[in-house]
């Protein structure tokens, strides 16, 4: 849920933990989330008239862009995106998510493809890097996780999918993970509504964590 409600965040202004800017939302992944994005534009409307007159005008500052393969992911980074930042003020692009197009890609089924997946991800990585540098901009890209019997990233059993060609494409790395029942107290939000978000490794923060809870605001 994180991506789809800073891409409403941003819109807010600074006393409101935003910049007053519009953002991009590239989806990757199942159906892209609609209903769910007006539902929180319908609030922020309600929330702000002051700066919303519908729901709509949230959603307007919000370019949604689908892509299923790694060319289609390439080709929206490579060329549709610089377009779009160099026309917009944009100031949040979210990729959700990495992962679903490079795994799920015959192409990089063997062992023989790792070079030329490590390649793709250093690319896309730079190219989001350099974009985001020219236009003071933040990306947030989320990966999947597969299980590991043993690993360094705590109590939890899964570790970040796509490995270390993707790990060192990135300046930070965060890991949320899902809260066990004995550590919420609503039994109404349940132990979907409490997260643990972790700071794995960043190259101007210490490590640490702290809680969050989603709720319906």
């Amino acid at each position: 849920p994180a991506p789809t409600q800073m891409l409403i965040r941003v819109q807010m202004p600074a006393s409101d933990g935003g910049h007053l800017r519009k953002s991009v939302y590239l989806c990757t992944e199942g159906d892209m989330p609609i209903t769910r994005l007006k539902c929180l534009a319908q609030a922020a409307a309600d929330r702000r008239p002051d700066l919303f007159s519908t729901a709509e005008d949230v959603l307007g500052n919000i370019f949604i862009h689908k892509a299923s393969t790694p060319e289609e992911v390439q080709e929206l980074i490579s060329d549709r995106l610089p377009n779009l930042m160099a026309s917009h003020n944009i100031g949040l692009i979210a990729l959700d998510s990495i992962a679903a197009p490079i795994r799920y890609e015959h192409a990089f089924s063997t062992k023989e493809d790792s070079a030329k997946k490590a390649d793709l991800l250093l690319r896309i990585g730079a190219m989001l890097k350099t974009l985001c540098h020219k236009h003071a901009c933040p990306c947030i890209v989320s990966n999947q996780v597969v299980d590991l019997v043993s690993n360094a990233y705590g109590p939890s059993s899964k570790i970040p999918a796509l490995g270390l060609a993707w790990a060192v494409a990135v300046n930070t790395r965060l890991f949320l993970f899902r809260a066990p029942q004995a550590q919420t107290s609503d039994e109404a939000q349940g132990p979907s509504g409490v997260r643990e978000v972790r700071l794995v490794w960043s190259p101007w923060a210490a490590g640490g964590s702290c809680w969050l809870k989603i709720t319906g605001e």
